[in-house]
């Protein structure tokens, strides 16, 4: 599916419309720089590679993402007055700390992004669009969760037409669609969504409680 995907993107991408063709000024060697980008960001979208992802942004991008943005406040701090001196020393003491203490705390020195860890990065923003579904709003996660599953029990139903084995969470006779959302959330949508919420803070608004709202949903729905 994820490699359907992929072509279809970049088929459209290089259509002869120029509605859709706009990289087509771009020089050869930025042109395979943005399909190559798109195939990995599409590919990423596999679950087979999401707690791979996920721990490498964890370990490698989110301690520089931290750093980099105690910069920004730190360089914001200095264009203010008394307040914002304050405020500028006191992200002093707490840079300072974290080199010192030997602990988990990302160092002072803040340190670019690599290409790898933005493409890192990238996936991990296009992962969170692409299960963001229990965190909309109940009825239209209601409506695309009955879709999402009722795509996966044609599926079993045709793996069991052929002698298959069934995939996970396709078999419409054992599986409990309240069950398997819950184990969704708790395992895989809300520790992702926990970790890029630390690097856009403002997410934690809207995202979390209606992950949290989803979740008692589901709860109440297996207990009925």
């Amino acid at each position: 599916l994820e490699n359907h995907s992929a072509m279809r993107g970049l088929l459209l991408l290089k259509g002869e419309e120029t509605e859709t063709n706009f990289l087509s000024t771009l020089p050869r060697v930025q042109r395979r720089r943005v399909r190559d980008i798109v195939i990995s960001m599409v590919l990423a979208t596999d679950m087979s590679e999401h707690f791979n992802i996920v721990s490498s942004f964890k370990s490698k991008v989110l301690p520089k993402l931290q750093t980099l943005n105690r910069k920004e406040q730190h360089t914001q701090a200095m264009k203010g007055g008394w307040t914002a001196f304050r405020r500028r020393m006191s992200l002093t003491k707490v840079n300072k700390a974290a080199t010192t203490t030997g602990g988990a705390s990302v160092p002072c020195v803040a340190e670019p992004l690599n290409a790898d860890e933005k493409l890192i990065l990238l996936k991990m923003a296009l992962k969170c669009a692409d299960i963001s579904n229990p965190a909309k709003s109940p009825a239209i996660a209601a409506k695309w969760t009955d879709r999402v599953m009722d795509e996966f029990f044609r599926q079993g139903d045709k793996e069991k037409a052929m002698g298959l084995a069934v995939s996970p969470m396709c078999d419409r006779e054992t599986t409990s669609i309240p069950k398997a959302q819950l184990g969704f959330i708790d395992f895989v949508v809300l520790p992702l969504f926990g970790y890029w919420v630390e690097h856009m803070p403002w997410m934690a608004v809207d995202a979390l409680p209606s992950l949290q709202a989803a979740k008692l949903h589901w709860q109440v729905k297996l207990e009925e």
